[in-house]
């Protein structure tokens, strides 16, 4: 699923072995990739790292963006040319 964000979120990193908190803009997109270990957290992607987020502040900061179907999708590149 998709989000847009229309407030700041605050994500968690793990990277050799050390722990940082990280801000994501208000305006960008999120990728939610699945649930973490724990059930309070999601796996989001944002520009192709995962990172954690609590479930409840991606619904309270962000907007889920509808996707189109992938057929729609093969049907537009067609009618564009490509």
């Amino acid at each position: 699923m998709r989000y847009r964000l229309h407030a700041a979120l605050t994500a968690l990193a793990a990277r050799d072995h050390h722990q940082a908190a990280i801000t994501i803009a208000a305006g960008r997109t999120i990728d939610v990739i699945g649930k973490a270990e724990d059930q309070r957290f999601c796996i989001i992607r944002v520009d192709g790292e995962e990172l954690l987020a609590f479930e409840s502040d991606i619904h309270e900061r962000g907007t889920l963006l509808k996707e189109q179907p992938v057929l729609q999708r093969a049907k537009l590149k067609r009618a564009s040319g490509q």
